[in-house]
This record gives structure tokens, C-alpha cells and sequence, in this order.
């Protein structure tokens, strides 16, 4: 009797405490569960099937998936942890220390292990030639090809509503097809945000994959940002996402049907437009119709140049029927692409941010022109612009050039400029108030005498704030121009260039140049960062 009451004492023991291991599955809803693995990462959620058989199949009505090969290894750089140099052709990684190990280095390290640890702890890892990054293969890719496979099976099986978000990471090189179809059963299903990023390799969508895209009408945000270029085809001349409030594109070539002129982009919905990298067919036009867009930020760096670099690409034109614009960001060469607004003389817009990179282009300078003076006009009405790394080729081009008035503008910061743009972006902007100066060009100051006084300056400017300064003659003679001209000025800062050794001794230079034009009114100040 002792044992049988010793065993009926323990069973109830075991379900005692089984039923307090559970609480979470008795005392919460089922709505705020499935909430609660869906905020965990797909990984984590997938492992709660091991907390009971109630659990085994929990995970799978999860609305976010989250998949990120960055796992597989813990860096993807082939830099050798023993000697610091790049590894070639292949290495070796040591999961249990983190370690990569190059191939010359692996014989030495080798000696520094118990004979266990380099036995077991070592996998032989090869190296893509074109990327030079790590490709690991074998049973840890395995797996996760295998857990990524039954994580899509399972989930689209017992899923009866919208997928809340589903993103894809990849790091690692593998059968591109494979990855297309991952997208695709996504893709084939509801979702409403979309983030697929491949860092490190082109990912082209098959003409399935792309079917899919571009008839995916629950989608809401869509970011992809895809290594330089990965093509996807469009299969008609107008695609529409009524609900899409966010678009990020990156690294993507658009193969627009020959037949069509044009890629139209109808999104009714959408707030902001970040393009990054991306180019399309010769000779077509990208329209964009979005009437509640309010940002635009479109980015092409060296990579985007060193692509299209070898051969000469007509110019294509991007359009845009955005009439509550807010805000414009742009920075690159100007040469690619030209940026029509529709509609800009009805458009006022607060901020533009213009950032031209160099490149390898020898006639640079002639190529942006257009590019620049075409956004000009269409800046006329801007309350604030900044702009950055003008050439000094471009900057007499623009001088020369009618520069549009800029009627509105309150704000102007500006990057490494000559007088002559200076004086003329100051006499077009007779409404402002806040100027921004980053570097100037060394200037005969005869020119000041002789440019007149921008009628901002009697009027409206009220702060002038020198940045990166270096205590040069040419800098001084604009301050002290200022200073005698301002006729509202209110404040006038310096702030001295970090890379100057002397910084307090500029900045008592600055003090004994200065100080003695200021005026009552003026607040001047000078440091050092």
C-alpha cells in the first residue's frame, strides 16, 4: 500500500507541476500568445514546440517570420584572427572560439590546440571568388535550408490570415532558385510587409517570383535591397499596390517589356519613397503617382557608377505626381537619371538635401548640369536646402548658369563653396534667414566690393554659422562682410575644424579679427569641437 500511495502521491506531483508549467497556455488567450511568439524571432518561436505536446504546433499560427541565415556564421569577412590579412581561396573556422584561420596560419594555430579541439572544432570553409566572402555549406547549411523549408511548409498550412511581416536575410551563397521559391510561397499567400535584404549576392527573381510581386495586393511596406543589379522583370506596363504606404528599393534593374515606353508606379497610399541603386531598361521612363507621397530619397553610390560606368547609358528620366511632397533627398553624380516633379509650380515642398559624390566620369562637371539646373526650378518654392561636395568645375558652370529664384527659402546650408556661387545663391534668396557654410574656396576679397549686397542681408538674414573653420585670411574678410552688411543680424558662429592641431589658437585669432567689427546686437561666438 506504502508504494502504491507513494506512486499515486508522485503522479499527482507530476501533474501538478505539468499544470503549472502550462499556466502560460491556461491563463493567457490564444490571440496574445500567438501575439507574443510572433514578436520573437522565428527561431525562438519554432523552439517552444519542445515545451509540450500543446505547444508542438503552437508556433505555426505565428504572423511574423523573421529569417536570417547571419547565424550560419559569426562573420562572413575572411579576415584570419591570427594574422589579420584576408584569406584566399579558402580557411578554416573554429565555431567553439569564434575564430577564422587562414590557410598559412592553420598549421601554427594548429599546435596551440589539444588535438581534440583542432579535430572536432575545425571546418574547412571556401571563399567566393567574386564577393570574397565565406560560403559555408555542409550540415549547418543544411539545417537551416531544412528549418527554413518546414517553417514555410507548416505556417502556410495552418495560416487563415494575413502574414503581418516576413523577412528574409540573406548572407550566405546558395541555389538562387531555391531562394525564389521561398519568396514565392510568401508571395502567393497575404502579407503585409515585405523585407528581403542579400547583402552580399545578386538574388534575380525568377518571372514567377515576379508575377507574384507585383500582384500582391496586401502588401503595405516592401523593402528589398538586393546586391547591384539583380533583375526583375516587370510583366506589365502599370503596377499597382493600393495599400503600399512605404517602398524601399535598392540594388535592383528594372527589364521593362520592350514594347511598353514607360514603368508607371500607381500608389495611391504612399507616404515614402527610398530608391537606392536602381536603374531600368534604355529609353523607358519610371512614373511614379503617388498624391500622398511626402518623402522621396533616392541614393546612388560608387557601386551603382562602377556598373554603368562601361558604356555610356542614355539618360533616363524618373517622374513624380507627388503634390504633398515634404521633404527630397538626392545623392550621386546627377549623370544617370534626370527627377521631373509634376506639377512644381503648384508644389511647396519644406526641404531638399542635394550630396554629389565623385566619380570616375572625366566630363562630370558638364554631364550634372542639366541634372542640377532642372531641380533648381523645381526648387523654387523650398523653405530649406543643403547642399554637398560640388565640384568646383560644376560650381562655375552653375554660376554662369540662371540659377531660378528662390522665393520661400528661409534655410540654406551649404558644403565646400566658391564666393561666386555663394553671392548668387544669396542674391536669389531674398527670404533668408539661416545660412550654413562648411568650407570655402580661397578668394580675392576685392570680389566682395564688387558683388553688391544681396538684399537678404539688409532684410531677412538673422544667423551665420561658419563650420570647419581654419583660421584662413579669405575666411575673415566674409565674416567681417557679413558682419558690416547684416543689417538683421542676430548671431554669428564659427566652429573650428577638427582636424586643426592649434584649435585655441585659431580661436583667439578668430576673436581678435572679428570681435572688433561686432555690432550691439550681434551675438558672436567661436569653439572648438
Amino acid at each position: 500500500m506504502e508504494g502504491g500511495s507513494s506512486k499515486i502521491h508522485n503522479s499527482g506531483q507530476i501533474a501538478s507541476v505539468g499544470q503549472e508549467q502550462d499556466m502560460i497556455n491556461n491563463k493567457l488567450p490564444e490571440l496574445l500568445i500567438n501575439r507574443i511568439l510572433s514578436l520573437l524571432p522565428t527561431k525562438d518561436a519554432v523552439r517552444t514546440c519542445v515545451l509540450s505536446k500543446r505547444w508542438m504546433n503552437r508556433w505555426t499560427s505565428i504572423t511574423q517570420l523573421d529569417i536570417n541565415d547571419s547565424d550560419l556564421s559569426y562573420n562572413y569577412n575572411p579576415i584570419c584572427s591570427y594574422c589579420q590579412n584576408i584569406c584566399i581561396d579558402y580557411c578554416y573556422e573554429y565555431d567553439k572560439y569564434n575564430m577564422t584561420i587562414c590557410s598559412e596560419c592553420h598549421f601554427h594555430y594548429n599546435h596551440q590546440l589539444t588535438m581534440q579541439d583542432a579535430n572536432i572544432y575545425k571546418r574547412h570553409v571556401d571563399i567566393d571568388q567574386e564577393s570574397g566572402m565565406k560560403i559555408e555549406s555542409g550540415k549547418k547549411e543544411q539545417r537551416f535550408v531544412n528549418f527554413v523549408a518546414r517553417v514555410l511548409l507548416l505556417t502556410c498550412k495552418s495560416r487563415s490570415m494575413v502574414l503581418e511581416r516576413f523577412s528574409l536575410v540573406i548572407n550566405n551563397k546558395r541555389d538562387v532558385s531555391l531562394q525564389n521559391t521561398w519568396i514565392s510561397s510568401i508571395l502567393s499567400g497575404r502579407v503585409k510587409n515585405l523585407r528581403i535584404h542579400s547583402y552580399f549576392y545578386k538574388l534575380p527573381f525568377s518571372p514567377l517570383t515576379s508575377d507574384y510581386l507585383f500582384n500582391c495586393t496586401s502588401l503595405e511596406e516592401l523593402e528589398l535591397v538586393l546586391h547591384v543589379f539583380s533583375t526583375i522583370k516587370v510583366p506589365t506596363i502599370s503596377i499597382h499596390f493600393e495599400h503600399l504606404k512605404f517602398l524601399k528599393l535598392s540594388g535592383i534593374f528594372f527589364n521593362i517589356d520592350s514594347s511598353s515606353d514607360c514603368m508607371t508606379l500607381c500608389l495611391p497610399l504612399l507616404k515614402k519613397f527610398d530608391f537606392k541603386n536602381c536603374n531600368w531598361s534604355s529609353g523607358k521612363d519610371l512614373i511614379v503617382q503617388a498624391p500622398l507621397l511626402e518623402i522621396v530619397s533616392i541614393e546612388q553610390d560608387i557601386e551603382f557608377y562602377n556598373v554603368i560606368s562601361h558604356h555610356d547609358p542614355p539618360i533616363l528620366s524618373m517622374k513624380f505626381n507627388a503634390l504633398n511632397l515634404k521633404e527630397f533627398t538626392y545623392s550621386g553624380c546627377g549623370i544617370a537619371q534626370l527627377i521631373h516633379l509634376f506639377d512644381h509650380n503648384f508644389v511647396s515642398f519644406d526641404s531638399a538635401e542635394i550630396t554629389l559624390i565623385k566619380c570616375r566620369q572625366t566630363i562630370l562637371a558638364t554631364k550634372c548640369l542639366p541634372f542640377l539646373l532642372l531641380l533648381f526650378q523645381q526648387f523654387h518654392q523650398l523653405k530649406s536646402i543643403k547642399f554637398e561636395r560640388f565640384v568646383l568645375d560644376l560650381e562655375v558652370l552653375l554660376t554662369k548658369a540662371n540659377i531660378p529664384v528662390f522665393s520661400l527659402l528661409s534655410n540654406l546650408e551649404l558644403g565646400l563653396v566658391t564666393v561666386e556661387l555663394l553671392m548668387d545663391l544669396l542674391h536669389k534668396s531674398p527670404m533668408l534667414k539661416t545660412l550654413v557654410l562648411k568650407g570655402l574656396h580661397n578668394f580675392d576679397k576685392e570680389f566682395l566690393s564688387s558683388a553688391g549686397v544681396p538684399h537678404c542681408l539688409i532684410s531677412s538674414l538673422q544667423i551665420v554659422k561658419f563650420e570647419k573653420v581654419n583660421g584662413d585670411k579669405h575666411e575673415i574678410f566674409l565674416a567681417k562682410y557679413f558682419i558690416e552688411n547684416g543689417m538683421m543680424m542676430e548671431e554669428l558662429g564659427f566652429s573650428i575644424a577638427s582636424q586643426r592641431p592649434d584649435k585655441s589658437k585659431v580661436v583667439e585669432e578668430f576673436k581678435e579679427m572679428v570681435y572688433p567689427f561686432k555690432k550691439r546686437s550681434l551675438f558672436i561666438y567661436c569653439f572648438s569641437n
